[in-house]
């Protein structure tokens, strides 16, 4: 026969925050328990770490609007990662953690991801000759933070060939780039890394910012 509980509303939060995808509280408290014989309960709910940007309810309700967020992936061996999260069918009702737990953070054990920060993706407006949406897909291209591709980006050409054929896109950073982001962006000697063309983007759109 079931027998019924009654929780605070702390330890119901952090039952939640122990979810995996669509977890009920008693999945999780079965799982804990079975976790338990073979590691220390402090171990078994070492999950990481996530910050929301500026705070986890406004980026529910920003991301519900935007439908695109930053996530940035620390690892247990200093490495990061940066994804862009297409959150196109997130709606008021959807359980953004459980969303996270089941997708970008699926076997985070075996990735070594440790903590993660989540922003929202801001949005241009190309019609204004803004370069906000450019950054952006700069940003998912070379596994830079958005903040990062603003702060270094330079310019964006398109480079044609003798016949007057567009042949890829060069963007051209700052020699103040650092090394780190440099290597992770796979930028050359001159601050430079050749694209593909294939942008809904018009590189004569785009010079300093």
């Amino acid at each position: 026969m079931p027998t019924n509980i009654t929780l605070s509303d702390e330890i119901y939060r952090r039952l939640e925050q122990l979810a995996v995808g669509f977890d009920t509280p008693e999945r999780v408290i079965e799982r804990l328990l079975d976790d338990a014989g073979n590691v220390s309960i402090g171990a078994a709910i070492s999950k990481p770490y996530l910050s929301f940007v500026p705070d986890e309810i406004t980026f529910k309700n920003e991301l519900i609007k935007h439908k695109k967020a930053q996530i940035v992936l620390h690892m247990n061996n200093g490495a990061r990662d940066v994804l862009h999260w297409n959150a196109s069918r997130f709606q008021p009702r959807s359980n953004l953690r459980a969303n996270l737990w089941s997708g970008t953070l699926r076997n985070w054990k075996e990735k070594g991801i440790v903590s993660a920060e989540l922003s929202i993706l801001p949005k241009g407006d190309r019609h204004a000759g803004d370069n906000t949406n450019l950054l952006v897909e700069l940003s998912e291209e070379l596994k830079w933070t958005f903040d990062e591709v603003a702060r270094y980006f330079e310019e964006i050409e398109i480079i044609r060939s003798d016949d007057d054929l567009p042949y890829y896109r060069l963007v051209t950073f700052s020699e103040e780039t650092p090394d780190s982001l440099k290597e992770i962006g796979g930028l050359n000697d001159l601050y430079e890394r050749h694209l593909d063309i294939g942008s809904e983007y018009d590189p004569d759109d785009y010079h300093d910012h």
